[in-house]
């Protein structure tokens, strides 16, 4: 599985030479007497090929900038009309258009009115949840309406925007401190939300209430409790706005998805097939369990790795493997293999390193191996 790093390296390579050139016809059909050559030629300057993704959604931002009207209304109606006059078909388009977003984003802030009116736009073609969070930031009383008008929106894009865009901990933005504290002016959003007619939105409403749980989890709690069991598509999005939790084995929301304490569950034979393995090896071990309980059982089945610190001390990641129904005295064999290749996320120290195995929340039992 490739980390979000590795897949970040990759993203970058989608502005390419034709991409550019379209971007370049576009902004010509809509400036008079534009450049396109000496726009081009700025792009692809002797910094580009260092520039991670993020830098160059911004470097083709600030090249732009000189480029268009100096106050921030006009720049605004070119931007909402790039993607009209350009060919498309371009792959990953989506994400490469976000230097517009980036664009509202640092040169739309103190024009806030007309950079949300923008943003409706420009988010039906290029997401702006990283734009609209400055906006939240500085303009909160202003911005907690805008989110809920945006909540009933009559496209998706726009609808998506009012949760993911006020995510309290969205991955590779600004984390919006006050939301953290007290995310209470944002749960009306995502309460006009919970049983939106897209996947792609209530994704995006389980996700941000992921984030909730982990600064509040008897708030993410009671949302949980109050929200599952009306639909399918509800139950779904509890299952997936709980999975910190759940990784974590919090009992009550165990018990809310029909998890109940193990004590019924009896591990067996519980082995290292491979105590001794190098980086780029798989750790394998094999293990079996019975439900000695005469009724049948839901268990969710997870292992965890205790990784060696550098200092000494072991970090704890927690992995699923599966949720199942086991009968009434019901053995299960289980075998499982963890891959130890290189990642740019982590390090890994030799010595002695740890595996344990978890059903609904709680350790069963732990085995050590070794990394050379």
């Amino acid at each position: 599985m490739k980390s979000v790093f590795d897949v970040a390296d990759a993203l970058k390579n989608i502005f390419t030479e034709s991409f550019i050139q379209d971007v370049a016809g576009a902004l010509g059909a809509l400036i008079f007497d534009f450049d396109q050559q000496k726009f081009i030629s700025l792009i692809f300057n002797d910094e580009w090929p260092g520039y991670e993704l993020k830098q160059r959604m911004a470097h083709i931002a600030e090249t732009m900038h000189p480029f268009l009207p100096d106050d921030f209304a006009g720049a605004a109606e070119i931007l909402k009309s790039i993607p009209e006059k350009m060919h498309g078909g371009h792959e990953h388009e989506r994400l490469a258009l976000m230097f517009i977003p980036n664009y509202v984003e640092h040169y739309g802030v103190d024009h806030p009115e007309t950079a949300l009116s923008a943003m409706e736009t420009i988010t039906r073609f290029a997401s702006c949840e990283f734009a609209v969070r400055p906006l939240i930031k500085k303009y909160p009383e202003m911005l907690y309406p805008v989110l809920k008008k945006w909540a009933v929106h009559e496209n998706h894009h726009v609808r998506r925007l009012a949760s993911e865009g006020s995510r309290p901990r969205l991955p590779w933005a600004m984390a919006l401190h006050k939301l953290i504290d007290d995310p209470s002016p944002v749960l009306p959003v995502l309460e006009l939300l919970k049983d939106d007619s897209s996947e792609y939105v209530r994704r995006s409403v389980a996700n941000h209430l992921n984030d909730i749980s982990k600064d509040h989890p008897e708030l993410a709690k009671r949302i949980f409790s109050e929200w599952i069991g009306f639909s399918k598509n509800r139950d779904r999005l509890v299952k997936h706005a709980a999975r910190t939790l759940l990784k974590s084995g919090d009992p009550d929301v165990m018990e809310l998805f029909g998890f109940r304490k193990p004590d019924h569950i009896l591990i067996k034979n519980f082995q290292i097939l491979t105590p001794k393995i190098r980086t780029g090896d798989y750790l394998k071990f094999e293990v079996a369990l019975k439900n000695e309980h005469p009724e049948k059982t839901n268990i969710r089945l997870e292992y965890a790795v205790y990784f060696l610190r550098s200092d000494g001390t072991y970090g704890k990641k927690v992995f699923r493997i599966s949720e199942k129904i086991v009968q009434g005295d019901e053995e299960v064999e289980l075998a499982k293999r963890h891959s130890f290749r290189k990642l740019s996320t982590r390090t890994y120290h030799p010595g002695k390193h740890g595996v344990s195995v978890i059903v609904n929340g709680v350790e069963l039992g732990k085995k050590w191996f070794f990394l050379d």
